[in-house]
C-alpha cells in the first residue's frame, strides 16, 4: 500500500469567503481538498467536485471519480463535518484555475526530476529579460525522465498567468489537450510540454499568432533544452507553427519527429474528424515509447 503524503493545511481569504485546503495523496496520485463557505462556487466545470461520503472524529473518507480511496486524519478538531467540500484532481482540466494547485505545483518545482528545468527556465529569463513571459515547466510531468517532446506554438495569457506550460491550465486549448492525451493513455510520467517559442507574444490582452522571427528567435533556447533532456526519443510538433520548424530541426536534433494538429478549439470544432485524427496521432507516439 503507498504511503500517504501530506502537506499541512492552509487559510486563505478569497473575498468573502474563507476557505481551508490541503493536498493530499499517495505517492502515485494526489489531490486537493478545500472547505469552508462558497468553497463549491469557486469551482470551474472540469474540475472533480464531491462531499464526504460519511464522517468520523479523526478520519473521513474521500472519494473522487476513477481514483482510489484516500484516508487521512484531516479535521484535527476543527468542526467541519457541516461545511461544503471540494475535491480536485490535480489531473483534470482547468486543475491550476485553483490557488490551491498553483502553490502546491511551485513547492515542486525543485523536485529532482524538474530541477534543472526550473533552473534553466530562470537562466533564460534573466537572459532575454522576459520574466514571468516563460512560464515553468509543469512538475507533474516527466521533467527530465520524459521520453517524448510535446512542442506547441507559444505560450498563453493563462500559461503566463499560472506559471506554468501544463495541460491543466483553465484554456479551452490546456481542457482540449488534457483530454486527448488521457484518451490516448499517454503516460504524463513520459511527457514534457514546451513550446517553439517559449515567451509570451502578443498584447496584454490577446496572443497574436507566430512569426517566422518569433521562431528563429526561440531555436536556440529549444536546442539547449533538448541536450538537458537525456532520455528524449521523440518530438512531436503541435500545429502548424510548430511543424513549421521541422526541416530546421532536423538539421541539429538528432531524434525522430511526428506531427500533430494544435488542439484548439478553432481546430477541432470548424473539422470535427480532427479530434479523430489527433488521436490516431497521439496513439502513434503511444506506439513508438513502447517500442523504444
Amino acid at each position: 500500500m503507498n504511503r500517504l503524503l501530506t502537506n499541512p493545511s492552509i487559510r486563505m481569504t478569497t473575498g468573502s469567503r474563507t476557505l481551508g485546503y490541503t493536498s493530499v495523496g499517495t505517492r502515485r496520485w494526489n489531490c486537493i481538498v478545500m472547505w469552508g463557505s462558497g468553497g463549491d462556487n469557486l469551482v470551474d466545470d472540469g474540475l472533480v467536485t464531491a462531499t464526504p461520503a460519511s464522517f468520523h472524529t479523526q478520519r473521513m473518507r474521500l472519494l473522487t471519480r476513477g481514483k482510489p480511496a484516500v484516508w487521512r486524519n484531516l479535521l484535527r478538531g476543527q468542526a467541519l463535518n457541516h461545511l461544503p467540500m471540494t475535491i480536485i484532481d490535480p489531473d483534470e482540466p482547468y486543475a491550476l484555475r485553483m490557488t490551491a494547485e498553483r502553490e502546491r505545483r511551485r513547492r515542486l518545482l525543485n523536485e529532482p526530476h524538474i530541477q534543472p528545468l526550473t533552473v534553466w527556465v530562470k537562466r533564460l529569463r534573466a537572459e532575454t529579460g522576459r520574466g514571468a513571459n516563460i512560464p515553468f515547466f509543469d512538475p507533474c510531468d516527466g521533467g527530465l525522465n520524459a521520453r517524448c517532446l510535446l512542442l506547441l506554438e507559444a505560450p498563453g495569457p493563462r500559461a503566463v498567468e499560472t506559471g506554468f506550460i501544463s495541460r491543466n491550465n483553465p484554456d479551452p486549448t490546456a481542457r482540449n489537450w488534457c483530454m486527448l492525451l488521457r484518451e490516448a493513455r499517454l503516460p504524463r510520467s513520459s511527457t514534457v510540454l514546451w513550446n517553439i517559442v517559449p515567451w509570451y507574444i502578443g498584447t496584454v490582452s490577446k496572443i497574436r499568432s507566430a512569426r517566422r522571427s518569433d521562431i528563429d528567435d526561440g531555436l536556440p533556447s529549444l536546442l539547449d533544452l533538448v541536450k538537458l533532456l537525456k532520455r528524449l526519443r521523440l518530438i512531436v510538433l503541435v500545429g502548424r507553427k510548430a511543424g513549421s520548424a521541422r526541416t530546421k530541426l532536423q538539421k541539429v536534433v538528432n531524434f525522430p519527429m511526428m506531427s500533430t494538429l494544435h488542439p484548439s478549439n478553432l481546430v477541432l470544432n470548424r473539422y470535427p474528424e480532427n479530434r479523430s485524427r489527433m488521436l490516431k496521432d497521439l496513439l502513434h507516439v503511444r506506439r513508438h515509447l513502447v517500442q523504444h
